[in-house]
């Protein structure tokens, strides 16, 4: 099977894998109605918080089951039906899965609500307290069953606090009845931050996160090999604070790493590397290095004081929602960060025929990869030299970098795949003639016939063939195939298809669309035939008709979506 191939078949199966992924999450998690929330009973300092709900009522349970028993990979591995008690599922579940004696109807039926909530919260500890919260209808009879779940899950550790209507799970008790002393001085529901960013993200959904800006700092921590490798290296880019040093000389850095083996495997037993010692012989070795990162891409990681980047800390929120047939994913983040462009993907959308099967299309700022490649630059704190980098790049390229990048993607570029696209015909074609993919760009065309000249060029005797090029307007069509080329900038009508309206909503104002019409003339089942895919994951593939992201920043916020629809 080739590697195209065996793509295909992954893909295939990663849609079906999602629907029993997203059942899943559905069968522990459900619509979050409105009333009181587990975020009463976190501290303000929560750095991150999913809510659930595991038995909601009304349409939307009805709507996530209707949706989801369409798949028969969430039927036979979930089976969920609208009258099953969800908590009674989840219970059983988890005690066969931990392979303890928690009982549904013994230990949790009298006080257990259907609220519930994962968060790590911040108390000034060197890590953050992790915390579960269940909603609680009866305090007297919940003692005993949360002992039952700590017992299950975390025997020889792990406690529990009970608040009002409220119990919560830590890793001790003294933590839990600090986290529930914390809230009633601060809670989570009444941060500002907290209540401003699940409202931008449309209120509560079937699964409500949110991570707070602090959350950063101890993300930031998260850097095991920094502390054992680059202290020991004389001249390296951090001090032995771990705080950048301004002065760092790259050339001086590498320099200490000798180039004959030998020397080097003296050099690594000097330095105190146990954490690297993959064999178990207490004796670090080059050979133990080829289960990690090499030395050199791991001093590119970064630490926590190392300079920030152009993308500072912001609160992000998000939720999943059941609706029309399908589901609805949503996050926002701020944006202010963020390179600001006033170009849209409409021009391109618009054009686009009504067959496309699928494109993945963005609006780009203005002098956007000048701006990457310096991002680049300060990430790597010079270990690697970025102007050489790309002096080589345009050397064997003949191309002028990044210019003609940005010049060749203009305003804005989308890829193009048609519903007619077939795999056999694509592996079989000799000049890519017979197959309709294509680029469509918003820019200049005078300017993207300079950049195109060279890439066929580049390409040598077959570079006209594989960049042909067609314009209309503003727009130009890039790709092997003349007549796609011809539809991809004549036809239109992809605006006006059902399956792109309900999946991509607000596409002319979005700055990134990416689209697929799985049903479009079963060309997503037949690439899946012909890749050798199994009778399970086209039968799983067979209820999706459309998938849709869209993304655009605005007023300084991010917000993404993403839209499954189903028949």
């Amino acid at each position: 099977m080739s590697k195209a191939t065996t793509t295909v078949v992954a893909g295939g199966s990663v849609i079906g894998a999602a629907a029993v992924i997203t059942g899943s999450i559905w069968a522990v998690t459900s619509f979050l109605s409105t009333g009181a929330q587990p975020a009463e009973a976190l501290p303000a300092a929560t750095l991150g918080y999913v809510s659930i709900d595991l038995d909601p009522g009304g349409a939307q349970k009805v709507e996530a089951l209707r949706t989801l028993r369409q798949f028969p990979a969430f039927v036979d591995q979930v089976g969920l039906s609208p009258n099953d008690d969800v908590r009674r599922w989840l219970v059983d579940e988890a005690a066969q899965a931990e392979g303890c004696d928690l009982d549904h109807d013994r230990d949790v039926a009298d006080w257990l609500g259907n609220k519930m909530a994962f968060a790590a919260v911040d108390l000034g500890g060197e890590e953050p307290l992790p915390a579960v919260v269940f909603e609680v209808t009866d305090s007297g009879a919940a003692e005993a069953g949360l002992s039952a779940i700590v017992d299950c899950f975390v025997p020889d550790e792990g406690g529990w606090a009970l608040t009002e209507g409220w119990a919560v799970l830590s890793s001790s008790t003294s933590a839990a009845t600090d986290v529930v002393a914390a809230a009633e001085q601060s809670s989570l529901a009444d941060d500002s931050d907290f209540q401003q960013w699940t409202e931008r993200v449309g209120g509560a959904g079937i699964l409500t996160f949110f991570i707070a800006e602090e959350a950063a700092d101890f993300l930031d921590r998260l850097d095991p090999m920094l502390p054992g490798l680059i202290p020991p290296l004389m001249g390296s880019p951090y001090d032995s604070d771990f705080d950048f040093d301004s002065d760092f000389d790259s050339d001086d850095f590498w320099d200490q790493f000798p180039e004959d083996s030998d020397d080097l495997e003296d050099f690594l037993a000097e330095l105190d590397l146990e954490f690297l010692d993959e064999d178990g012989d207490d004796d670090v070795s080059s050979r133990d290095l080829g289960h990690h990162p090499p030395v050199r891409s791991a001093a590119l990681v970064t630490s926590s004081t190392a300079p920030e980047t152009a993308l500072a800390a912001t609160p992000v929120a998000g939720a999943l929602r059941f609706a029309d047939s399908g589901l609805e994913f949503e996050v926002v983040a701020g944006g202010a960060a963020l390179m600001p462009t006033t170009h849209t993907v409409e021009p391109l959308v618009t054009a686009l025929p009504a067959s496309t099967a699928a494109l993945f299309a963005v609006a780009f700022p203005d002098g956007w990869a000048t701006a990457l490649l310096d991002e680049v630059g300060r990430t790597l704190h010079g270990l690697v030299e970025v102007d050489e980098v790309v002096a080589m790049a345009e050397a064997f390229t003949g191309l002028t970098l990044p210019g003609d990048v940005e010049t060749l993607l203009g305003r804005a570029a989308a890829v193009v795949v048609d519903a007619d696209f077939d795999l056999d015909t694509a592996e079989r074609s000799q000049d890519g003639s017979e197959v309709p993919i294509g680029l469509v760009v918003d820019g200049d065309p005078a300017a993207i016939e300079e950049v195109r000249g060279k890439l066929v060029a580049l390409a040598g005797p077959d570079g006209e063939q594989l960049f042909g090029a067609n314009v209309d307007g503003s727009l130009v069509a890039l790709g092997p195939s003349a007549s796609y080329r011809d539809r991809l900038l004549g036809e239109g009508g992809l605006t006006g298809s059902s399956t792109f309206r309900s999946v991509v909503p607000g596409a002319a104002d979005a700055h990134l669309v990416a689209f697929v019409d799985v049903g479009a003339r079963d060309w997503l089942a037949r690439l899946l035939r012909s890749a050798g895919a199994p009778d399970e994951v086209l039968e799983n593939v067979a209820p999706v008709t459309g998938i849709g992201v869209t993304a655009v920043v605005e007023d300084d916020i991010a917000r993404g979506v993403l839209r499954v629809t189903t028949r």
